[in-house]
């Protein structure tokens, strides 16, 4: 499965753009996304787009919307086709969500993102994948009924990231989590 991913990704599965999300945690939003029907792909946090550019190379059929709350960064995204760009709060635009819709949260984070998962799920998205969640894996498993991480790969997977320098190594953590909960 690992080797359908590169090959999706081409050229994006051998760099990292810094303060994206690492292809590690890529790679565990759409393996879970495999056993689902995803066709829209609503993203909260756009940043510089580097995530973007990836979900449309990985899921190249879906509806892909994107919200960046800052006016300052949405002027600096590299834009990619097939992608609707919105300024704004995924929050107050969760009519988008509905049971076609895997979401991916990159801000806000930690309590804030959650609080906006339930919302999504509550609303009928398939999954959400929220990331920089490695304080509160063991409390998103109280929380949700199914909790998959990216914080333990295996070498194949810690593979895609090497070259990146990732402070949270040290810590005995890999890359920053991306938690996906249903």
């Amino acid at each position: 499965m690992i080797e359908k991913f590169r090959e999706l990704l081409g050229e994006d599965a051998e760099k990292y753009d810094n303060h994206s999300i690492y292809n590690s945690e890529m790679y565990c939003f759409w393996k879970f996304a495999q056993d689902h029907d995803v066709k829209r792909i609503v993203e909260s946090g756009t940043y510089h787009g580097s995530s973007i550019r990836r979900l449309r190379k990985l899921f190249p059929d879906a509806d892909i919307t994107t919200f960046e709350l800052r006016k300052g960064h949405f002027d600096r995204i590299i834009k990619v086709g097939g992608v609707d760009y919105r300024i704004g709060e995924l929050k107050d635009n969760l009519k988008l969500i509905d049971k076609n819709t895997a979401v991916l949260i990159d801000g806000p984070k930690r309590k804030l993102a959650i609080r906006l998962a339930r919302k999504c799920l509550k609303k009928g998205a398939l999954f959400v994948g929220m990331h920089d969640m490695y304080e509160y894996v063991s409390y998103l498993k109280t929380k949700f009924k199914t909790v998959k991480h990216s914080g333990r790969p295996t070498k194949d997977v810690k593979a895609l990231d090497d070259g990146v320098d990732v402070w949270k190594r040290a810590k005995g953590l890999y890359g920053t989590v991306l938690a996906v909960v249903k």
